[in-house]
């Protein structure tokens, strides 16, 4: 169905070829010798139109300035053009092709440079056809009249009907009408060139994609199964066996590579449609486009692949995952192409599955050095798919509502596969939890160890070809087991190149910071410190994290206590041994169980981080501190006034 509320009929000619005759015509179903010189704007209520769309019906003329600017605005603003010459008058058809055509590409040129036709589509109407056979029709113009019509329609795509109609004998005067509405609903020149008689490039490019989409078993053909659910998704009827049989015969007839295997190729899907048209059936191809996302441009619309989710934008504060549904959406997605069922996609299974969509939608910062995937990393798992979409759909759900249009579940079921929860603050308010999908800002300086944790959390070891890059943020994604089933941790390393550590709405979306300094570094705990002196003030509510790294090298002395190991300062700050981090090593999936726990307890009030009994001590006022020192790590209270100090 079209996403046309209404629409606008603009009347255009010489003058005195007959426009407000024939709007008057048209308006009252009879002929009258009088009328005004311009009928004032008429305006059809949609629920007296077969498509359910308001139509305004113009009539323009140029003998006055007013006029005249009234008449650019209407051209302007047209919907379809209904352009008019007088059979009687051969100056008025010369006029068509030397003024009128000219000035309306013209006028539209810069209305809407998106759109594959820029000029409306135009109705060509010889008005006074009753005049034929009278004494004073001038016989010799006729021919000339004919030849130069004929070609006016095949060198301008606009022109979608040529008729000649009469207003004083009724004759095709409500055709008139009827064809002006249908090139707005069903525009032709957009998907048919009259003048090759065949489908345009863009049309034919869209059909394709909707072929694959229809090919769910990827053998390049349409079974009859598939081809009854395009069937029923377009037009709500399955078709029966005979009938199925009586289109691929049809197809075969006239194309030998149309069908094979006893189903539809994509050529003999194309060329079907290419019968439609040419049979006069363009709403049959438009119903296809348009159940497919594809607006009168032949583009997917806006509307289509961004729909409104069913309780509007998310609030300030909320966050987004994949719901039940978009997960077994992606599931099935990624069975459906992973055809050598090892579970994992390879890069031309990769490479099939986004051929309807832009591309792979993750840079090459993110995949594949930082998703799950098989031992050789040449292959993404069905659980590395999987997260990376819930950190697309966290980080940007238009994203994900977007592929999800490509992939072939856009639409109004699209919504349905994103979920909105509650933000960290809500969920603190509420001493509950909402969410499936967590995320930690991880902080650090240069070799610190940051891409070692964010690839740790993948189950991968550090990788000397990841260099650290400190012009991008980088994310990890991986569910973590907290005796909480399905819950996804995200580590997105925090780079502030622009100042956004200041802004309050950047750590909205933070539900723990994890600061990671290089005990042999001496200014990189100062710098972490620092760094948490701003994201205290900003919100006292965060959970933080402190993370030692490199501990069996030579700790640094601390730059802003010259005389204090970092040992001696934590030691003086009472922190227990707790657990052993050595970038040496894999880091322990408790490690990351750890970071989810005191995101998990920071919602129930005070935190006490539990979990595998490695980190039972009670921390107050919602401040983790976790220290890596010599093989160990710590837990322990972080006063912030001591800071000060």
């Amino acid at each position: 169905m079209s996403l046309r509320t209404d629409m606008r009929i603009v009347f255009v000619g010489d003058q005195n070829v007959g426009k407000s005759t024939l709007i008057n015509s048209i308006i009252s179903d009879s002929f009258q010798e009088r009328v005004m010189h311009v009928v004032p704007e008429v305006t059809i209520p949609p629920e007296v139109t077969l498509d359910k769309v308001a139509t305004h019906i113009i009539d323009t003329a140029a003998d006055t300035p007013q006029h005249k600017a009234n008449l650019e605005l209407e051209i302007k603003r047209a919907s379809v053009i209904v352009l008019l010459y007088a059979i009687d008058r051969l100056s008025s058809v010369v006029n068509v092709r030397s003024h009128w055509l000219p000035y309306i590409r013209e006028l539209r040129q810069n209305v809407d440079s998106q759109n594959y036709n820029v000029v409306p589509p135009i109705i060509l109407v010889g008005s006074k056809a009753d005049s034929r056979g009278f004494e004073s029709y001038p016989v010799q113009h006729e021919d000339q009249i004919d030849e130069m019509v004929n070609q006016i329609m095949l060198d301008n795509k606009e022109m979608e009907t040529w008729v000649e109609c009469s207003a004083k004998q009724s004759q095709n005067v409500q055709d008139v009408f009827f064809y002006a509405q249908k090139a707005v609903m069903y525009p032709q020149g957009v998907i048919y060139d009259v003048k090759a008689k065949s489908l345009t490039p863009q049309c034919k490019e869209a059909l394709g994609r909707i072929f694959m989409l229809c090919d769910l078993d990827g053998d390049e053909v349409l079974s009859d199964d598939e081809l009854n659910e395009f069937q029923q998704r377009c037009f709500h009827v399955m078709l029966q066996e005979d009938e199925l049989n009586d289109i691929k015969s049809v197809v075969q007839a006239s194309t030998e590579s149309g069908v094979r295997n006893n189903g539809l190729t994509k050529e003999g899907f194309i060329y079907l449609h290419l019968l439609f048209v040419m049979k006069g059936r363009l709403e049959t191809a438009w119903t296809v486009l348009r159940q497919y996302g594809y607006d009168d441009s032949l583009h997917l619309s806006s509307s289509f692949l961004a729909p409104p989710l069913p309780h509007g934008a998310p609030a300030h504060g909320n966050t987004t995952e994949l719901s039940d549904k978009g997960l077994a959406y992606f599931r099935t997605l990624f069975n459906r192409f992973d055809k050598d069922e090892d579970k994992a996609l390879n890069k031309d299974e990769m490479t099939r599955l986004f051929q309807t969509s832009p591309g792979i939608p993750w840079d090459k910062g993110l995949f594949p050095a930082f998703a799950i995937t098989t031992a050789t990393g040449n292959a993404l798992t069905q659980h590395g798919f999987l997260a990376l979409w819930q950190l697309t759909t966290l980080l940007d759900y238009n994203t994900t509502l977007r592929y999800l249009a490509f992939l072939g579940y856009g639409g109004e079921d699209a919504p349905a596969a994103i979920k909105v929860t509650r933000g960290r603050r809500q969920d603190q308010k509420a001493r509950s939890i909402s969410r499936n999908v967590f995320q930690c800002f991880v902080f650090g300086t240069q070799g610190s160890g940051k891409t070692h944790l964010l690839r740790g959390v993948l189950g991968k070891a550090s990788d000397e070809d990841v260099k650290e890059d400190f012009a991008q943020d980088r994310c990890a994604i991986n569910s973590v087991d907290v005796n909480h089933p399905d819950k996804w941790l995200v580590l997105r390393e925090f780079v502030d190149e622009a100042g956004t550590l200041q802004t309050r709405d950047t750590m909205e979306q933070c539900d723990l910071a994890v600061l990671i300094y290089d005990h042999t570094n001496k200014s990189s705990l100062s710098t972490l410190i620092n760094t948490h002196a701003i994201l205290h003030k900003m919100d006292p509510s965060l959970p933080t994290v402190f993370v030692s790294s490199k501990p069996d090298l030579t700790p640094a002395v601390v730059q802003d206590a010259p005389r204090i190991t970092p040992q001696a300062y934590f030691t003086q700050w009472n922190l227990v041994p707790q657990y052993s981090l050595n970038l040496r090593r894999p880091v322990s999936p408790e490690f990351y169980s750890g970071l989810l726990t005191t995101i998990i307890k920071s919602h129930n009030g005070p935190i006490a981080i539990s979990g595998s009994g490695k980190w039972g001590r009670r921390i107050l006022g919602g401040v983790a501190f976790l220290v890596v020192v010599g093989g160990f790590a710590f837990v322990g209270r972080f006063v912030w006034k001591q800071l000060q100090k």
